[in-house]
């Protein structure tokens, strides 16, 4: 009879067994159905989840402070600006040839009042070590509708500034006694009080301008680094001998000038030169003619 009452309990689901005996009846029937792995009780799933949980929170909080432990490649150390001037230096202090296009503003303003000349122009500039120094600007001051012109010419021992104002009128010849001088009478017979010649003359003949133009810089530091059209520059601030303010744009890898910034206080006048060099080289090929004497 027990074993009919088993038997009955088991297929038909009736019989003389308890509650609790049908429920594992039933859990073993499915199983032997269903093969695999068992599932978790709610309480057991409530437990995995909150453990999950807390593990992930914890990586939360620690990743933070593994990666700041770890050096990252991709953190440049940028160069000081003593160092980019020691390298800007040394490339045009040492070139056998030097060539650059440029285009420059000056301007004076007292607030927001603009005051005295502004002018904008172009220059080129060419140089062959030990033959000759040859730069030639056209400019026009306030907007005049005929451009003024110089050309400024540095051989050993010779020197010469020939210069002419407004369609060519009012032409003159200085012959200087020294470079200095020549940089000099360029500044004051053009009224360029900032001419972009100086800045690149200054670093080719660093011995013969030692007190002007880029030569004296204090207190050089470097900013940032921006791109110049294609270029990457790094951007250094430095003071002159007379207390003016340069920017300066230097290219990463060739170490040449890319831009610049003069800004020069007078008083309640603030003075100002920007040059944009649109291309500059050295140990280029330069013709003979290219710094002739004008």
């Amino acid at each position: 009879m027990q074993w009919r009452s088993s038997y009955f309990d088991r297929s038909l689901g009736c019989g003389l067994t308890s509650p609790c005996s049908r429920r594992a009846a039933a859990r073993r029937d499915s199983r032997r159905d269903h093969p695999g792995p068992r599932p978790a009780a709610e309480g057991q799933l409530v437990r995995r989840i909150g453990v999950g949980t807390i593990r992930v929170a914890c990586w939360a909080l620690f990743v933070p402070f593994l990666l700041a432990a770890i050096p990252c490649p991709l953190q440049e150390t940028l160069p000081t600006g003593a160092e980019v001037l020691t390298r800007m230096r040394g490339v045009y202090s040492s070139c056998s040839t030097y060539a650059d296009t440029c285009s420059f503003s000056a301007s004076a303003a007292r607030g927001t009042e603009p005051v005295a000349l502004w002018t904008q122009g172009t220059l080129n500039t060419r140089f062959v070590r030990g033959v000759a120094l040859r730069a030639d600007s056209s400019f026009a001051i306030n907007n005049a509708t005929q451009p003024s012109s110089y050309t400024l010419h540095a051989a050993p021992g010779h020197y010469v500034f020939s210069h002419t104002g407004p369609g060519g009128a009012d032409a003159k010849r200085y012959e200087p006694k020294s470079l200095e001088q020549l940089v000099s009478v360029t500044n004051g017979s053009t009224g360029l009080w900032g001419a972009p010649v100086q800045y690149a003359a200054s670093l080719l003949f660093a011995d013969e301008l030692s007190m002007s133009g880029l030569a004296q810089l204090a207190n050089p530091v470097t900013e940032a680094v921006e791109p110049i059209g294609e270029n990457w520059c790094l951007r250094i601030r430095a003071e002159s001998s007379s207390g003016a303010l340069l920017t300066l744009w230097v290219d990463r890898e060739s170490w040449l000038l890319r831009r610049l910034s003069h800004d020069t206080p007078v008083g309640d006048i603030h003075r100002r030169v920007t040059v944009e060099y649109h291309s500059v080289a050295v140990g280029v090929d330069i013709a003979p003619g290219e710094v002739a004497p004008p």
